[in-house]
C-alpha cells in the first residue's frame, strides 16, 4: 500500500455548467489539465475519478478510477477510490478548481493528524468539503451513509473524526467553476 495519492474527482454531471467542466477550456487548456499539472505537482500517484461512461486522454502514469456509485455526486466517486486506490490516505480535488497550489495540497496531508480520518479547509466562515484529505478509515463510513441516501461531503464530515484547519489566506485559491458566470476565473 502506497502511503499518499492525490485524485482529481471529474465525474460530475455539470448540470449548471451546462458541459462537462473537466473539458472547458481555462488559461489555454482545460480545467483537467490544470488539476493534472497541479496533483502531479504534489509528487504523490495521481489518479483519475470519472463516471462508467465518461473517459479522457490522460497521460502515462495516470489512472483512470470508474465510479461505481455513479449518480450521487463526489461522494460516490471518494467511495469509489477509497476501494480501489492501494493508498492509506487520499487528497481528493475537483476538477473545477483552477487555482488550488500544489503546495497547499501538499501542507494538508502533512497537517492530518493520526487521531483523525478527514482534514478540511475553512476560510472564514466557510468549510470546504474540497479539497478533502481522507484516510481509508473513513470508507466504511462513508459506505453507511450512502445506504443511509445521504450524500453531502458536510454530513461526512459530522460523522467521521475530521480535522478543520483555519486558513482564510487560503480562500482565493478555492474558487470553483460551476456555472458559465464562474469562468471569469479562467481570464483573470
Amino acid at each position: 500500500m502506497i502511503p499518499v495519492a492525490t485524485v482529481i474527482l471529474a465525474g460530475g454531471k455539470s448540470r449548471r455548467m451546462g458541459t462537462d467542466k473537466a473539458l472547458l477550456p481555462c488559461r489555454g487548456t482545460t480545467l483537467l489539465d490544470i488539476a493534472l499539472q497541479t496533483a502531479v505537482q504534489t509528487g504523490f500517484p495521481v489518479y483519475v475519478s470519472t463516471a462508467p461512461d465518461r473517459s479522457y486522454d490522460l497521460p502515462s502514469g495516470i489512472s483512470r478510477i470508474s465510479d461505481h456509485y455513479a449518480g450521487i455526486g463526489p461522494l460516490g466517486g471518494i467511495a469509489s477510490c477509497l476501494e480501489q486506490i492501494p493508498a492509506e490516505t487520499l487528497i481528493f480535488i475537483p476538477v473545477d478548481m483552477p487555482l488550488l497550489q500544489a503546495e497547499l495540497l501538499r501542507k494538508m496531508v502533512e497537517m492530518i493528524p493520526a487521531s483523525a480520518s478527514a482534514l478540511a479547509v475553512q476560510t472564514g466562515r466557510r468549510i470546504y468539503p474540497l479539497p478533502l484529505v481522507l484516510r481509508q478509515s473513513a470508507l466504511n463510513a462513508i459506505k453507511r451513509q450512502i445506504d443511509r441516501n445521504d450524500f453531502r461531503l458536510y454530513s461526512l464530515l459530522d460523522r467521521i473524526p475530521t480535522q478543520i484547519i483555519v486558513h482564510p489566506e487560503w480562500e482565493p485559491y478555492f474558487a470553483n467553476l460551476n456555472t458559465p458566470d464562474d469562468r471569469k476565473i479562467c481570464n483573470e
